[in-house]
């Protein structure tokens, strides 16, 4: 996705999107080594958490999206 977005912008791509997609990868790799699997044994539990992690992601991302004080944005979109 990258190298298209790269290729589609001609421009290569800047150091803290790279650095971003390096550091998130460590830490989801690090959070899933947690043992949270054996907190949510039924199944109502483990849907309730989902929509609450989408909810939570939704809300964030529409948060840093419509933010105008960035002025430099660390994943390079604009």
């Amino acid at each position: 996705m990258i190298a298209i977005a790269c290729w589609l912008e001609r421009e290569w791509p800047q150091i803290g999107s790279l650095l971003n997609i390096i550091l998130v990868g460590m830490f989801l790799d690090l959070w899933l080594l947690l043992p949270l699997q054996e907190l949510f044994n039924a199944t109502w539990q483990s849907v309730s958490m989902l929509f609450l992690g989408i909810v939570v992601i939704g809300l964030g991302s529409g948060m840093y999206v419509s933010s105008r004080s960035v002025q430099v944005h660390v994943t390079g979109l604009h």
